[in-house]
């Protein structure tokens, strides 16, 4: 066999004026990539072997544009990413190719001893096919949304809230589109000159499973669904200790 060998190549650009600019590049390429090859004699016995492959190749951009407008921090983010990759399964050669987009928009507003706003809306896109099947590709939309509130109106209470919401296409693999909203609340009180906190948080109110992930690995996709913890709440005590250092 021959050695594996693996170049990147990275590229960043940042500008700071009234737009705040960054554009990331990367690249990867792969020669002698290793793969593992299974064969079955005419006895039934397994054979496997590591072979050399043509390797494999990456690409990914990233880009990020905000300013500030009428007081609100706003950001605009597009990332774009190809992978071709080549790997055994079983005794067959399989070329995987994928590409994978997204875009969203981010706002925020921090007004000091008041209130604090954030809100972040994704969408995303993913498409992949492999030479042992090209019939069936893998395509599929997603979507996240997020939002947190923070109101610091009562003097020494802190009350906050926080959604997040997921959305996966279904595909000919996945049967079933995923949706999930994660809700979370929390009431704070300040004591001691802030130095003691009491809280009670409030997790999970809708009662929904978010444990739902899709994973996509060369020729190999998975979706995992796990139990998750269900609506709960919890009350919380956190003491500030500070102690300043002579030097």
């Amino acid at each position: 066999m021959k050695p594996g060998f693996n170049q990147g190549f990275r590229l960043n650009f940042s500008r700071f004026n009234t737009w705040e600019i960054n554009l990331g590049l990367t690249a990867t390429l792969v020669s002698n990539g290793i793969s593992a090859k299974t064969t079955t004699d005419s006895l039934g016995r397994q054979i496997s072997q590591p072979v050399n492959v043509n390797g494999g190749k990456t690409g990914g951009v990233n880009l990020f544009a905000g300013r500030k407008m009428a007081g609100v921090d706003v950001g605009l983010r597009a990332s774009g990413n190809y992978s071709r990759t080549e790997n055994y399964l079983n005794a067959d050669l399989s070329q995987n190719t994928s590409y994978s987009g997204s875009g969203g928009i981010d706002f925020s507003k921090f007004i000091a001893d008041r209130y604090s706003l954030q809100f972040t809306a994704t969408v995303g896109y993913f498409d992949q096919v492999s030479s042992i099947n090209t019939a069936a590709p893998v395509h599929f939309w997603t979507q996240s949304h997020s939002g947190a509130i923070i109101i610091w109106l009562i003097p020494h209470f802190e009350i906050g809230t926080n959604a997040t919401y997921t959305w996966q296409e279904k595909t000919s693999s996945f049967l079933k589109s995923t949706s999930v909203l994660l809700w979370n609340s929390y009431v704070g009180r300040n004591f001691v000159h802030n130095k003691l906190v009491i809280k009670a948080q409030f997790n999970n109110m809708l009662n929904q499973n978010a444990g739902i992930s899709r994973t996509n690995s060369a020729n190999v996709n998975t979706e995992t669904s796990t139990n998750i913890l269900s609506r709960f709440w919890m009350l919380s005590v956190i003491y500030h200790f500070e102690k300043k250092f002579k030097k």
